[in-house]
């Protein structure tokens, strides 16, 4: 989840109202979806896809199974 539309590549807004919830207990907003593209510090090349569009997030959550 981003909080910032700046690092996305490809961005679609989100069709339905809807939101993630959190530790806090407080729901927010999801405002789009997409994909980021990101560079290693090895020069290495990854993208992220279904990246969710969150701008009430104060910080960058990211979650690899």
């Amino acid at each position: 989840m981003m909080n910032n539309t700046n690092w996305f590549t490809k961005y679609n807004p989100h069709p339905i109202e809807a939101y993630v919830y959190l530790g806090d207990d407080i729901h927010h907003k999801i405002h789009g979806s997409g994909k980021i593209t990101i560079k290693l510090t090895n020069g290495e090349t990854k993208h992220i896809l279904e990246i969710l569009h969150v701008p009430s997030l104060t910080k960058i959550l990211i979650f690899v199974p």
